[in-house]
């Protein structure tokens, strides 16, 4: 049980940090949708293989990618600062708001790079070498000697079902949650 009184939460409409972090997602939701085909949910459930990998982000030849983003928030930078001041808060500072859409495409693209771990096209190629990720030229660099990889994930593992123990003419896979048919 709470003892002694409890406080009603608060929200904080005026709150600049919250507005930066909705503006982001807000312009990447809106890419991604001038970007991507439409696709129902249920054709393709796997939502990162639809949207593609941090390294893909930073690839200019993929569909999605920081480049592309960068242009075309440059292109439709007034419509979409027309739109974002539409839906702000009134409680945050005029000076504020001012800031936040006369600095819209740099604090995006600053606090994406942040995210991505992004390096100007001067240091990537260098960079790239350093981490074991893909040149431009496509080809493969080595890892670095002792580099961390991410495990198999067990979710993903497949399991004989329990149900079935003992059927050997039946193998029934499931994957994490879900259970797939059995194949004889």
């Amino acid at each position: 049980m709470i003892r002694g009184l409890v406080d009603d939460p608060r929200l904080a409409l005026d709150n600049i940090e919250i507005a930066r972090r909705h503006i982001t997602a807000f312009l990447l939701q809106r890419y991604h949708q001038a970007k991507l085909p439409a696709i129902k949910p249920e054709d393709q459930p796997q939502l990162f293989a639809v949207l593609g990998s941090v390294s893909d982000f930073k690839n200019r030849r993929k569909v999605l990618n920081r480049h592309d983003l960068l242009q075309w928030l440059t292109a439709n930078e007034d419509s979409l600062r027309n739109e974002i001041s539409g839906w702000l808060p009134t409680q945050l500072a005029s000076t504020e708001k001012e800031a936040l859409l006369g600095n819209l495409i740099a604090a995006t693209m600053g606090a994406i790079d942040e995210a991505i771990d992004y390096v100007s096209s001067e240091n990537t190629d260098e960079k790239s070498e350093q981490r074991g990720e893909v040149a431009e030229s496509g080809i493969e660099i080595p890892e670095e000697v002792g580099e961390e990889q991410p495990g198999p994930d067990p979710s993903m593992e497949p399991t004989r079902s329990p149900a079935l123990q003992g059927r050997s003419a039946a193998v029934c896979f499931s994957y994490g949650r879900g259970q797939f048919p059995c194949f004889r």
